[in-house]
């Protein structure tokens, strides 16, 4: 396995690598609908690797009622934490 930097633990969380090599951009493969997951493309819209990616949404569940809004090819950036994507923003219900 490749050397991906440092492990962070915090509580029950661990991340393993730097966070700024960690972090990725990555683009929807669609508008966001209810829930909080998002298919994406990871680092090229459409041809990059497939993901599903969790969302923080703020006093609310669903994506397709949160702001910003994610519509194919919305750029966004995530990070992987024990295997999971996760979004670097945050979501506000509407």
């Amino acid at each position: 396995m490749a050397d991906l930097g440092p492990t962070i633990v915090y509580g029950d969380l661990t991340i393993n690598g730097s966070i700024g090599g960690a972090v990725r951009v990555a683009y929807a493969d669609g508008a966001a609908g209810a829930g909080d997951t998002v298919d994406v493309f990871l680092d090229t819209d459409t041809t990059g690797v497939a993901a599903t990616v969790q969302c923080s949404i703020v006093d609310g569940a669903d994506l397709n009622a949160a702001t910003p809004r994610l519509i194919d090819g919305s750029k966004i950036y995530v990070a992987r934490i024990g295997g999971t994507w996760y979004c670097m923003s945050l979501f506000y219900a509407t």
